[in-house]
Parts: structure tokens; C-alpha cells; sequence
């Protein structure tokens, strides 16, 4: 380790304690060397090491997860819940991200509901709102779904700020019957994101080079090809890394044996290691011709993609199996915001040290990513364990975050409940709350619950041990006690679960 010098001096701050001082080398954490405390003069002296100066962005940091269980709130209009958060830098974005229960409208025909996000009373603007959109048609609608939504906000200042979700109605629509939580665990996750140019892929990352692309107000009614308007130009520095994609926005289902799959290309070819990056959505059975629009989303990893340039695109296309009448595929909702989000991940890395100093370890904060894929699982089980696999947990002291992105089908009759949820070693996460999506289908018409739709369910769970870890996806009875009736579980494209340790307040 490199000696101390007046030339490595970032500054004395006052300091109340040891840990105080140390999160002041936290805010340096891939340039600190060392910070010295001095309890007689409550000083904290922060020392960089100039050698790491070839890491010239922090990847993520300050990951934080707001759980709660057991609530819901079923205002039209207004704030229905808020947290605080502390942002370390002023120079990272903000990314934020909801996972829960949520409902747009319940028995009424053309409503819309808008669920989004705030940041000290203010929308974010830098570079669009965060926002998840949905629209009903049809009278006999009334669906409470697990759904998953993200964003980044750029240009918040460092300093405590106050996050809080918003329901509000879609400009042009009426909002009616909108809902947000149930009787499962829902979650907010925030982590700070450093978006800027990446000079030299640091080797001391396992997640780093995040790019958000947004499409305001974005709308394409192509069934077949790649969309014009959602291509994106990603820059990928280490040749060591994978892809991590995710699509967040509204991909429109169309009753009456309907189906139409969305998919990533990279420079104009399908992922193939592991597989096709791709969801679908489909409606079968019916015959009134009403549409519902809603944000899905559909994120995975893509390896063995070399160091360069690449043009992401989405596509449209057929189903892969099967013979489906109606295709009348449709992208994006007028008056709300799609979004592609990538980044580079190096798989299986262990944490990296960044600095020991009096018998402590500043590490990265995220490390150990793995992801397990299949295709055309097809799994029609109602009550089972959907897969499960061994994870070698490296820290104990880290928080192990889930990911399942796949999709689903939650019943074909009216009144039914599917609960999707991961277990680790066999047990719930109590710590602090069940990853869970619950989706009751309460719909009049056979036809609105024979659906198909790419979905995602997240989170985190603190407090297992270091060594292997069973993690196993797994459906069964909603918390509330409604029966299962023929679900689907991967249906026809990609399922994958990624899983990662991460040191965060969860």
C-alpha cells in the first residue's frame, strides 16, 4: 500500500466516531487509501491512493432497499408513499426502482392510471419522468398485478432527499379504481449511478458503464422488425464483461388468440450465449377486440459480446411456436416514457478489496453476479418449485438481490390468485421482507385472464452466510388464501433469474 503523503491529502473533517470517518473513506472508495481518526480531536483525515487513479467511475454505490408488507392505498390522486435517502455525490444519478402490487382500474371501460415517482416534491425532468403507465378497454377489467418499473434521474444534488410515489391519472384519461400495494411485500430500491464517460474499465468493478436511453411519449404500431426510434449506440469498454439490458415501457395484448414477441439485437444479431434476449405477450381465447396497454418489462445478460461498438435494437416478431389469428403488435403509450437501460457486468467476480486499514475492508459494493437462463420452460405447475440451483455466497456480510424476469400466466378463470416468491435454503426471506409477486385475476370475461405477459419479481434479503446457498423460484398460494388455477411459468421464450451480493441497507 502506498505511504501516506501530504500530496495524497484530500482533507480534515470533524468526526464523532471511527465508523463516521470510515464512510468519509467511503465517499473515496476506489481511491481511498486510508482514513485516520483521532478520538482526542474528533478529526477524520482522508488520505487517496494515487495509484487507482485508472478507475475513473464508481459503477453503482449507496444501494438502499424500503420495504413494506401488508399495505395498500387507493387514491386516484396524490402521494402514497415516501422515504428518505441520502445521496452521497452530486455528480451520480439517482436510480430508483418499484417492485409491487399495483392496480390501474377495476370495472370501468377507457380509464388510465399513471404510478410514478417524485424527488423532493419535483418530478424528474433530467432526463424524463419515472413512471409506470397503464390503460384498460373493455368494462370488465379488475386485476390487482405484481409489476416492476425503473429509472434514473440525473442532476440531485448530495444531501437527504425525500422519494415518494405518486398516483395520478394519464393526460387525455380518466383515472378510476387504482391501486397501489395488496397483502404482499413492496419494495423500493435506490442506489446512486455513476452515468459519466468511462475512460478505462476499472478492474476493481463488477457492474460499471450504465447508459439510460429514454423515448418520451414514444408510439410504433410495427408487428414485424426492428422498431424504428428504440436502436441505441452503446460503447462497451472491457472485453471481459457481459450485457445487462432491460426494457422498461407499455407493450400492447390483444384479445383473441393473440401473440407477438419483443426482442434485443446487438448489431443486428439475436443473443445467443445463453439465449434470445425476449419476452412475450399474449392473449388467447375472445373475440370483443379490447386492447389493454401496460409497462412491461424485460431485462437479462447477454455474454460473449467482445470490447466496442454496439447498436442495441428492439424487435417485433411472431411467437416462436404455435398459430396465432391476431398480431396487432403496438410499442410505447402517448404521454408516458419507455426505457432501455445498459450495462456491463463481470460475472462471478469475487468483492475487491479497496483499501485494509486498522482491521477494515472497503469493497465494491456490488460483486458475485451469476444468472441462470432457460427457454420454453413451459412450466404449467400451480403449487411447486419452479427450478432452483446453488449459490456460492462469498460475504456474510452482504445482501443477497434476486432477479426473476420471465413470463407468466396467472390463471384462465375469473377469482384466482398465483404467488410467485424465491426461497433461500428452503425458507422465505423474513429479513426484512417475502420476495414476492402476487397477481389476482378478478375479471368478467374468460377471455381478460387467459394472458401471457413478461414480468418481473426483485429484491433483497440480509442476513445469510457466506457458502452455498439454495435459491429456488417457486410458485403457490396468494397470501390470502385464493385458490391457483392453470398457470403458466416461462411460457414459450427466455426465464432468467440473476442473482448478486451487494452491501447495502436493506
Amino acid at each position: 500500500m502506498q505511504k501516506t503523503n501530504e500530496e495524497n491529502l484530500e482533507g480534515e473533517v470533524n468526526s464523532t466516531s471511527f465508523g463516521n470517518c470510515q464512510r468519509q473513506c467511503l465517499r473515496n472508495a476506489y481511491r481511498c487509501q486510508t482514513a485516520q481518526y483521532s478520538a482526542n480531536s474528533n478529526k477524520c483525515t482522508v488520505y487517496l491512493d494515487n495509484t487507482t487513479r485508472g478507475c475513473d467511475n464508481l459503477g453503482v454505490t449507496n444501494l438502499r432497499q424500503y420495504s413494506r408488507s401488508g399495505w395498500s392505498d387507493s387514491r386516484s390522486s396524490g402521494e402514497t408513499w415516501g422515504v428518505t435517502y441520502t445521496k452521497l455525490y452530486d455528480f451520480t444519478g439517482l436510480r430508483v426502482r418499484f417492485a409491487g402490487n399495483l392496480r390501474v382500474s377495476a370495472n370501468v371501460n377507457n380509464y388510465a392510471a399513471r404510478f410514478y415517482f417524485k424527488f423532493n416534491g419535483q418530478e424528474c425532468s433530467n432526463p424524463a419522468t419515472i413512471e409506470y403507465v397503464g390503460k384498460n378497454t373493455g368494462n370488465q377489467r379488475n386485476q390487482r398485478k405484481h409489476d416492476e418499473f425503473e429509472g434514473i434521474c440525473e442532476g440531485l444534488a448530495a444531501g437527504s432527499i425525500n422519494i415518494a410515489m405518486f398516483t395520478g391519472s394519464v393526460p387525455g384519461h380518466s383515472v378510476s379504481g387504482a391501486k397501489i400495494g395488496w397483502d404482499t411485500a413492496n419494495r423500493i430500491l435506490v442506489e446512486e449511478v455513476d452515468t459519466r464517460p468511462v475512460q478505462a474499465p476499472c478492474a476493481l468493478l463488477s457492474l460499471f458503464n450504465v447508459k439510460q436511453y429514454v423515448f418520451p411519449s414514444f408510439t410504433n404500431g410495427l408487428d414485424n422488425g426492428v422498431i424504428p426510434g428504440l436502436d441505441v449506440s452503446y460503447e462497451k469498454v472491457a472485453a471481459d464483461s457481459a450485457l445487462r439490458v432491460k426494457w422498461f415501457g407499455v407493450l400492447r395484448g390483444y384479445q383473441g388468440n393473440y401473440c407477438r414477441r419483443w426482442f434485443f439485437t446487438f448489431n443486428g444479431v439475436e443473443c445467443t450465449s445463453p439465449f434470445p434476449l425476449d419476452g412475450a405477450v399474449g392473449f388467447m381465447h375472445g373475440h370483443d377486440a379490447s386492447y389493454q396497454y401496460m409497462t412491461r418489462s424485460i431485462e437479462g445478460i447477454c455474454e460473449g459480446l467482445g470490447k466496442g461498438h454496439y447498436t442495441i435494437q428492439f424487435n417485433v416478431g411472431a411467437c416462436p411456436t404455435g398459430s396465432f389469428s391476431n398480431y396487432d403488435a403496438y410499442t410505447g403509450f402517448s404521454n408516458s416514457v419507455s426505457r432501455i437501460i445498459v450495462e456491463e457486468v463481470r460475472l462471478g467476480r469475487r468483492e475487491n478489496q479497496v483499501i485494509l486499514n486498522e482491521g477494515y475492508k472497503l469493497t465494491n459494493p456490488v460483486f458475485n453476479v451469476h444468472h441462470w437462463n432457460w427457454y420454453a420452460v413451459d412450466n404449467t405447475n400451480n403449487n411447486a418449485e419452479i427450478k432452483r440451483f446453488y449459490y456460492i455466497k462469498m460475504s456474510s456480510s452482504s445482501v443477497l438481490r434476486v432477479t426473476f424476469n420471465g413470463v407468466i400466466r396467472p390463471a384462465t378463470s375469473r377469482g384466482y390468485c398465483a404467488r410467485w416468491f424465491f426461497k433461500s435454503n428452503n425458507n422465505l426471506c423474513s429479513d426484512p421482507q417475502t420476495i414476492e409477486g402476487e397477481w389476482h385475476e378478478n375479471s368478467n370475461q374468460y377471455a381478460e385472464v387467459d394472458k401471457r405477459i413478461p414480468t418481473s419479481v426483485s429484491g433483497m434479503c440480509k442476513g445469510l452466510s457466506a457458502g452455498n446457498v439454495l435459491v429456488s423460484f417457486n410458485i403457490g398460494t396468494c397470501n390470502a388464501g385464493t385458490g391457483r388455477h392453470s398457470t403458466y411459468t416461462g411460457w414459450m421464450t427466455r426465464m432468467t433469474i440473476m442473482v448478486e451480493e451487494v452491501h447495502a441497507e436493506a
